[in-house]
């Protein structure tokens, strides 16, 4: 099997992909088989025994409505068991195939490394604090990557973030806060103040409905940059107004609408940026799964279709910081 490189980020990788994954795809493939086989197995085994179960206790309360119930209960839980079981071996899969393709992708990108599972990242209750993400009670993070890219020092991460709800029967529920990628970047200028850029909210209507979801400058005074190309699209905010106007030129407000546009799903929506001393905080809301390496159910024969989706991803950073570095992407 061969490699086709289709996208800019991908070239030169086909005699890496020859040398180090393809020959690997094989034995790659027979556990897949195996596992898949393994987790339908235990699923019907669970299946199995809360059939059993469910008839038994139906049985012995003479198919009363709490025995109906009961029978159903044991199901259900088998069936959530069983579905644990095979979710269980798609995982390995998964983790099988990462740690197969990833260190030489990584590898090819120079400076670049990659951890699905990095535990706790960035300390999202302070980002809440500058107003980059809204207050929340639990934060999950998935799928980091970190590295050097142009000079500039980087690191993103697909963040979950949820807040408790407590409801009028006093049971407490989960809302989503923010579901995307966070992401930190070095730069070689200095913020001499603490800066935000948020949506815009315009009228006093839209500025009240701001306020209520959490879309405020954390307290800080509103910065009027003079661009109405930015002004259309986002409040800035700053601690000190006039510090913060001698970085945010024309130029970088360009690239800021530019980044909003082009990796956040929902635009200006779904995008906010933070300056806090020679960092630059991104949070880009984003619908679509990011880094999916691909499940159990999918053969090792679409190994092409997965990378492609990883190394586009994997570009999304390049993207950002050529468009701070006013060096638009190529297509």
């Amino acid at each position: 099997m061969e490699f086709q490189e289709t996208q800019p980020i991908e070239q030169g990788f086909a005699p890496i992909f020859k040398e180090q994954i393809a020959p690997h795809l094989g034995a790659l493939e027979g556990q897949r088989t195996e596992l898949k086989a393994k987790g339908a197995q235990q699923f019907k085994i669970a299946l199995g025994i809360g059939v059993v179960l469910a008839i038994a206790i139906i049985a012995y309360t003479g198919a009363s409505a709490g025995g109906i119930f009961g029978g159903l209960g044991a199901l259900l839980v088998a069936v959530i068991g069983g579905a644990v079981a095979k979710g269980g071996q798609s995982g390995k899969y998964t983790g099988a195939l990462s740690d197969l393709i990833m260190p030489p992708v990584c590898d090819f990108l120079g400076d670049t490394h990659y951890d699905k599972r990095p535990g706790e990242v960035f300390d999202t209750h302070a980002l809440s604090t500058i107003g980059l993400v809204d207050l929340h009670d639990h934060s999950n993070f998935e799928d980091r990557i970190a590295g050097q890219y142009r000079g500039l020092s980087f690191e993103l991460v697909e963040t979950h973030l949820s807040q408790d709800v407590k409801e009028s029967d006093d049971r407490t529920t989960s809302k989503q806060i923010f579901d995307g990628l966070l992401i930190r970047i070095g730069l070689p200028i200095h913020a001499t103040t603490d800066i935000l850029a948020t949506r815009a909210v315009g009228n006093v209507g839209g500025a009240v409905l701001g306020f209520l979801a959490g879309e405020t400058g954390r307290g800080m005074p509103s910065v009027d940059t003079g661009y109405a190309r930015f002004e259309a699209h986002y409040d800035l905010h700053a601690k000190e107004p006039d510090a913060a106007m001698t970085l945010m030129k024309e130029p970088l407000l360009d690239a800021l609408i530019d980044v909003g546009d082009g990796e956040a799903d929902k635009g200006s929506e779904g995008f906010r940026a933070a300056f806090e001393g020679k960092g630059l905080w991104l949070a880009l809301a984003r619908d679509g799964k990011f880094m999916e390496i691909g499940g159990i159910d999918t053969g090792t024969d679409q190994i092409n279709d997965t990378l492609h989706r990883i190394f586009s991803d994997m570009a999304l950073i390049r993207r950002v910081i050529d468009r701070l570095l006013d060096d638009p992407p190529a297509a």
